[in-house]
């Protein structure tokens, strides 16, 4: 099942690496869009976010 069937008003979801290098720079960014600002407050306590945001903070680093 594709992700955006499993949350409500889920558009579109990508990840992808951040190669600007700059000072607040990511390694990794997730850009969503959502049918509208209902279903992105709704985003926030969704169990499949919940549970990629605790695999993903697994594995996190803190830079230099």
């Amino acid at each position: 099942m594709k992700v955006c069937a499993r949350i409500l008003g889920l558009n579109h979801i990508e990840v992808g690496m951040d190669f600007s290098r700059g000072a607040h720079a990511c390694d990794i960014i997730l850009h969503s869009e959502f049918i509208n600002p209902t279903d992105l407050a709704a985003y926030g306590s969704n169990p499949e976010k919940l549970k990629a945001s605790r695999a993903v903070h697994e594995l996190c680093v803190t830079r230099p």
